[in-house]
């Protein structure tokens, strides 16, 4: 339900949310490929450590990993302080999200009186998309979120 209405209410913030996430799953994913590599190539390698020391190959490899693992690290400490700040900025409609899921468990609990009463998710999160569009709009937030709160009871009621 927060994710639903931050996409309805601040599009350009969900959507920023949602790239940081696939841009830190891709980093991670792409450090764990270097690791993998780099693993890779030490087992590959046969003899002693001066052997070692003396394939430039593998230590120009190690050193390019490096240098784009610390690129990718600070990539993603960069992205964490802007994760936080969207975060905050989605945590001050938390409380219309948990009011919308208060609401959807109780009338999933309606099914248990009788049988007639049973809705869908979809049905639900398709209602709350249209009360947070029809919601009397205001341009201080306070408000804002105690009309959807009073809106969308209502539309559900």
């Amino acid at each position: 339900m927060l994710a639903i209405l931050v996409g309805l209410e601040n599009p350009n913030l969900e959507q920023k949310k949602i790239e940081i996430v696939r841009k830190n799953a891709s980093d991670k994913k792409e450090l764990f490929n270097i690791e993998d590599s780099i693993l890779k190539s030490l087992s590959e390698q046969k003899g002693d450590i001066s052997e070692l020391l003396m394939d430039e190959t593998l230590i120009n490899k190690l050193q390019s990993s490096k240098k784009f693992a610390a690129e990718i690290n600070q990539r993603l400490k960069d992205s964490k302080v802007t994760e936080e700040m969207i975060n905050t900025n989605r945590e001050s409609y938390r409380s219309v999200a948990f009011r919308a899921s208060l609401l959807f468990f109780c009338i999933t609990d309606l099914a248990m009186i009788d049988h007639m009463y049973q809705y869908s998710l979809q049905w639900f999160t398709q209602l709350f998309e249209s009360g947070v569009e029809n919601a009397p709009a205001s341009t201080q937030l306070d408000v804002r979120l105690q009309s959807l709160n009073d809106f969308f009871t209502y539309s559900l009621y």
